[in-house]
């Protein structure tokens, strides 16, 4: 075998280790199946449903201090809790998909949305109304 001496060299432009946002496809593109315009259309409506809730709130946070009670303070908290969880979502998301896989993590993601938001429409008070958001 011959010795080398020195730095190893450099990995060539073609390596998969060159980049690792490259993506390496074995094979041709598969056709498109129901399932996944399903689970496409899920994602976009998971981003309508994202833009819905926060313009449906500023209408509802003109009742729901006086509904609720809700001092100047609980209201902000009421409002920046969902972005806030948004926040923390979108940094445990990637790790949730890699895991689960990103199917799992987008269903089982808007049906946190939904029961969150079912439980709102069911809030009695600022620990429901927080809670459910």
């Amino acid at each position: 075998p011959r010795e080398t001496t020195g730095p190893p060299s450099p990995a060539p432009a073609t390596s998969p280790r060159a980049s690792p946002l490259r993506l390496h496809l074995t094979g041709p593109s598969p056709e498109p199946t129901p399932r996944l315009y399903f689970f496409t259309l899920l994602a976009a409506a998971s981003e309508l449903a994202n833009g819905f809730d926060i313009g449906a709130f500023s209408f509802v946070l003109l009742s729901l201090p006086k509904e609720f009670a809700l001092s100047v303070p609980e209201t902000s908290a009421v409002v920046s809790t969902f972005n806030l969880i948004a926040a923390v979502g979108c940094l445990v998301a990637p790790s949730l998909a890699d895991t689960f896989g990103r199917r799992p993590a987008l269903v089982v993601g808007n049906l946190l949305v939904a029961l969150g938001a079912l439980f709102l429409s069911l809030s009695w008070d600022f620990g429901s109304v927080f809670a459910a958001r």
